[in-house]
């Protein structure tokens, strides 16, 4: 019989772990590429997250009427508590793709963190409210 954990305790126990001991465990399972990109690092060293993945989606528009605003913020409402925001933008740097409005907004759900792959802006006010963004 194979034990479920809830997701509560499966983070708690992530966030015991060292993460070498982690990726060495699931290297060991076969399972590659479950480390970040080398470009993919904390705003500060002591930063860590664990949890499940809350994911979302970013991309640049060359049409600057265009207002993504709803969208967003239904993604923020219906973010659960305990979640990690993965946000992905194809790695696109040169505009923000996270913030912190964004930060404020998952936060406030119970978002416990953000990955992010794509710009980044209001890095002071991030690190200020304490809320760990890679």
């Amino acid at each position: 019989m194979v034990q479920t954990l809830a997701p509560e305790e499966l983070t708690r126990r992530y966030r015991a772990l060292y993460t070498g001991a982690v990726s060495d465990v699931v290297d060991s399972l076969g399972l590659r590429q479950q480390a970040l990109p080398h470009y993919i690092m904390p705003l500060t060293l002591d930063m860590g997250v664990a949890g499940p993945a809350f994911t979302g989606q970013g991309y640049p528009v060359s049409d600057i009427t265009n207002d993504d605003s709803d969208t967003r913020i239904r993604m923020l409402e219906s973010i659960k508590p305990g979640t990690v925001s993965v946000w992905s933008s194809a790695g696109h740097f040169a505009s923000a793709h996270w913030g912190e409005i964004m930060s404020n907004a998952a936060r406030e759900r119970g978002c416990t963190g953000a990955v992010v792959d794509g710009g980044l802006r209001d890095t002071r006010f991030v690190l200020e409210m304490g809320f760990p963004v890679f």
